[in-house]
């Protein structure tokens, strides 16, 4: 059996996308199952295995082998469409693919291009929801214009959903009821010793770090009235993955609270280099979301998870994935969201005692080992075969 994984995501572009898709397809692949992951990029064409093999330890330190290859198509950026990508990718899975592999996928609209390969190659597909867009208060399916076509029509034909979330799963039972859906939160990578952060130097350095796009979604006003309530304590907080323009933003309000020198902003990194620079500066880490639809449902924070693999303190606010995933271990480290007070409170909690700093670091290495990426690809393999009786 093979697994073929599409994402229309630019593989050598920003954004945690592609970081999901490699660490997921990889953890498959170690699983002794041939795992091909195509996908594309605009900065490289389609080239020999060893360039790919280069790149994806440069840029997610990840050693390849043998049952592990990706199929990169080069991007053409004259052509918005996904149209053409998906093409290409389905008449590789036709030419490669045999009856019984498993084709999975993140992108709804690939979905009639993954039916045309069950119906063809006799092949079981999978779906990813990173998103719902049906009704949330009513049990008629209501989509957008954008999804109607490709959701309401295909999605009943697939094999399985797996949801990031508990609250998207029950959307979607509520929409396909005979469809098997499986709750899969995003994975870590194992609490490594060259990872794993130094607790003395943790506790001493007294420094936040956030990782990710400054968006609506994100508490931020919040965090940096809490940074300037707790002043008195020197906490520093270190932001990774903001564009230039979000840099000048926030390093206004950073001036309004008075807090400039205590903040560090940094653009967006490759996986590796954020993992480097995380281990040499990070305290804890932080997932502050606003209360909103997004973050109650949609959201799965990949952060959360990194900050799990450095063993790491995690503060959070009280929305949907943060508060599934935490459970009740780390329930005395989220905060009311826009409650900058309560944010302030649990920071302090945090740094006044070292006793408690490694406490909660003990916390995180080990939902560290339980939410690993390979833990998660046990996850699918098990629910493809229990639904399917593939494997």
């Amino acid at each position: 059996m093979k697994v073929f994984y599409v994402s229309k995501f630019d593989w050598l572009g920003t954004g945690p996308m592609s970081t999901v898709s490699t660490m997921f397809t990889h953890a498959i692949s170690r699983q002794n199952i041939k795992t091909v992951y195509i996908t594309q990029s605009e900065k490289c064409e389609q080239s020999a295995a060893t360039t790919a093999n280069d790149l994806l330890n440069k840029r997610y330190g990840i050693v390849p082998d043998s049952n592990y290859s990706i199929h990169l198509f080069r991007k053409f950026t004259l052509i918005r469409s996904s149209t053409l990508f998906y093409l290409r990718a389905l008449k590789y899975i036709l030419l490669n693919a045999r009856p019984g592999d498993i084709i999975y996928t993140r992108n709804s609209t690939f979905l009639p291009y993954l039916y045309v390969a069950k119906i063809l190659k006799k092949s079981k597909i999978y779906f990813e929801a990173h998103g719902y867009h049906g009704s949330q208060n009513t049990s008629k399916k209501k989509y957008s214009n954008r999804y109607n076509l490709t959701e309401n029509l295909f999605m009943g034909r697939i094999d399985g959903i797996c949801s990031l979330t508990n609250a998207m799963s029950r959307l979607f039972e509520k929409d396909f009821p005979k469809l098997p859906i499986l709750t899969l939160p995003l994975g870590a990578r194992p609490v490594s010793e060259q990872l794993r952060i130094d607790t003395s130097k943790g506790f001493a350095a007294r420094r936040l770090c956030y990782i990710g796009r400054c968006t609506d979604n994100i508490d931020t006003l919040t965090i940096f009235k809490a940074i300037s309530i707790c002043k008195s304590k020197d906490i520093k907080f270190l932001w990774i993955g903001v564009t230039a323009q979000q840099k000048n933003k926030l390093n206004q309000i950073a001036d309004e609270f008075q807090i400039t020198n205590q903040i560090e902003l940094i653009e967006w990194l490759s996986y590796r280099e954020m993992c480097e620079t995380v281990h040499a500066k990070a305290s804890a880490g932080i997932v502050a979301y606003t209360d909103s639809y997004e973050s109650n449902v949609q959201i799965s924070p990949t952060k959360l998870f990194d900050f799990f693999s450095f063993g790491m303190p995690v503060l959070g606010s009280k929305v949907g994935a943060v508060e599934e995933i935490t459970g009740k271990d780390l329930d005395s480290f989220l905060y009311q969201p826009g409650n900058a007070s309560d944010l302030a409170s649990k920071i302090t909690a945090l740094f006044d005692s070292f006793q408690t700093y490694c406490r909660c670091c003990k916390i995180s290495s080990d939902m560290g080992q339980i939410y690993t990426w390979e833990n998660r690809a046990k996850r699918f393999l098990d629910f493809a075969s229990t639904k399917s009786g593939i494997i």
